[in-house]
């Protein structure tokens, strides 16, 4: 678990049941509340003094899915 810093994002819905946008995090801002452990996420996995961005982008939904963890 953890956090960053949301830079934009957009998701639109429609009625036939697909969606599409996408969401961007600063990457260089990730924190997991462990400092040790945040560095080597940093530098082994992420790489965001590279990769200063984490793009998520949607091409759809499976609302089954969403309303059983929305149901939990």
């Amino acid at each position: 678990h953890g956090t960053a810093t949301l830079v934009r994002g957009e998701v639109r819905f429609d009625d036939a049941g697909s969606a599409s946008g996408e969401i961007v995090v600063d990457a260089t801002s990730a924190q997991t509340g462990n400092d040790g452990r945040d560095q080597d996420m940093h530098t082994k996995v992420l790489e965001s003094a590279k990769f200063k961005e984490i793009v998520l982008a949607i091409d759809g939904y499976d609302i089954a899915k969403i309303a059983d963890r929305v149901g939990k």
